[in-house]
């Protein structure tokens, strides 16, 4: 009997242990499945802060981060029917403003034919995978998707809310009808704001805007389409002929003076070319041009602490030849940080290196913007008298 205690408490330990252990493990997964679900809300966000300001490419980065979380959570999580629905939609509208079209169907496309999104999720899947039709040329399947709501789901909603749906809803089938039928487009706006033909004046706005994705549109795809440097150029100065008032207009030209005056440095650092990829992709929105850039400068300059970063960079652009590289960042520089975070391992968050990094790409910075200040002060004309 007493030769049976010792043995006894072992066993006990031993499925204390084990208990211990299960309950770790479970912890564990819950703050995995948890983060997944926070990086994909916080990307979400951010990709859509970026959408609202016009940096599309920028934005669809993000969008594409977010569409992978969102997929870890569906596939690493049991799931309510309810949830499942959610993040279908969440994951399905990020992969959409990403540009894949074909991934968006799969995700999204049940989750928006079952019907049983609520009104704005539905309508706001139904506007992203119209884009990424859109984008593709397929302007009549986009359209489709549009013509799918059920505008009569809008009485549920307070007013103001639908409201702000029925005029989102509205411009973005025009957008989809100025690439077809200009006419239309204009009967579209007249018929959802309940003017009468021709009489512009109550719908002044919203006609400038139609009027600007006819004339500006077909430019500022010609921008953000050009393979390289000197073609986008060529389109920019297109839009030197164009008088109608337009943000977009107006930050290509902003983004065409700081490109000039980084592009006109010699700086074998290579902080003036990463800036330049920046403005080429953030404010001209061509992620054709920012890989040129960034990958001829790694070459150019083989011996700047930034030639990690530069192809880092290149290989996160969402256009096919970032795939090369990114095998040419983990073959050259497989001990970086660039290259840990390629491969999804945790990479130092600073480090002296890093710093000397940062503080090259702030003074090249600061160096642009005095230099576009001094350029801007000289071409001001003084006032008379």
């Amino acid at each position: 009997m007493t030769g049976a205690r010792p043995a006894s408490r072992h066993a006990g330990t031993r499925v204390l242990v084990v208990l211990m252990s299960l309950v770790l493990t479970a912890c564990v997964t819950r703050v995995v499945q948890l983060n997944a679900r926070y990086n994909a809300q916080q990307a979400v966000r951010e990709a859509d802060r970026l959408m609202r300001h016009g940096h599309e490419d920028s934005a669809r980065v993000l969008y594409a981060q977010a569409a992978a979380a969102a997929n870890s959570v569906l596939e690493s999580e049991t799931l309510t029917p309810a949830e499942q629905l959610r993040w279908r939609y969440l994951g399905g509208r990020a992969v959409a403003y990403a540009a894949d079209c074909v991934e968006a169907q799969r995700v999204l496309g049940d989750a928006l034919d079952a019907g049983r999104l609520p009104a704005l999720d539905e309508l706001e899947g139904r506007i992203a995978f119209a884009a990424c039709l859109l984008r593709e040329g397929h302007v009549s399947e986009g359209r489709g998707q549009l013509q799918a709501f059920d505008t009569a789901r809008f009485a549920a909603l307070p007013r103001e809310t639908a409201h702000d749906a029925r005029q989102r809803l509205t411009l973005w089938t025009m957008r989809l009808l100025l690439h077809e039928n200009d006419d239309e487009a204009v009967d579209v706006m007249h018929g959802a704001f309940g003017a009468p033909p021709r009489a512009w004046e109550p719908n002044a706005a919203l006609y400038d805007a139609v009027q600007r994705e006819r004339v500006v549109g077909p430019l500022v795809h010609a921008v953000r389409q050009a393979r390289d440097t000197l073609a986008m150029m060529h389109a920019i100065a297109e839009l030197d002929t164009i008088t109608i008032a337009s943000a977009r207009v107006a930050r290509l030209r902003e983004g065409t003076d700081r490109l000039q005056l980084l592009l006109g440095t010699t700086d074998p650092s290579g902080a003036a070319a990463y800036h330049a990829g920046d403005v080429a992709m953030d404010m001209l929105g061509n992620p054709h041009v920012a890989l040129a850039l960034w990958v001829d400068a790694s070459r150019r300059y083989p011996d700047s602490p930034l030639v990690a970063g530069l192809l880092w960079r290149a290989s996160l652009l969402p256009i096919a030849d970032a795939a090369a590289v990114r095998d040419t960042l983990l073959a050259r520089f497989p001990q970086s940080p660039e290259a840990a975070r390629t491969r999804g391992d945790t990479a130092p968050a600073d480090s002296p290196a890093a710093r000397e990094q940062e503080e090259l790409l702030r003074s090249r910075w600061e160096l642009m913007e005095r230099a576009l200040a001094e350029q801007r002060a000289s071409a001001r004309t003084p006032d008379d008298g």
